[in-house]
């Protein structure tokens, strides 16, 4: 059962990173270094978001509340992590 939630969660995350890089903008079949970073960083995102929930949903430990806490942290890590700071000059 481990290695079918592992799968699919790599699937997600695999999946994921495939269409921020293909939606590349302006036309160009080449990503950016830091384009392909952030794609990847979402696409682990996404790979342990799924594997979390479908792991609680094996355990009979999914619910409402418990699916909103696990999807609302991964946002705001998307949030903390895609922020650019801000510059002391």
């Amino acid at each position: 059962m481990a290695v079918v939630i592992l799968a699919a969660g790599g699937a997600a995350g695999a999946a994921t990173t495939l269409v921020q890089l293909r939606a590349a903008p302006g036309g160009r079949r080449r990503a950016s270094e830091g384009r392909t970073a952030a794609a990847a960083r979402r696409g682990m995102e996404i790979a342990a978001a799924v594997a979390l929930l479908l792991w609680l949903r094996a355990l009979d430990g999914l619910s409402l509340i418990t699916a909103a806490f696990v999807v609302a942290t991964f946002v705001v890590a998307e949030v903390v992590l895609s922020a650019r700071p801000h510059s002391s000059r």
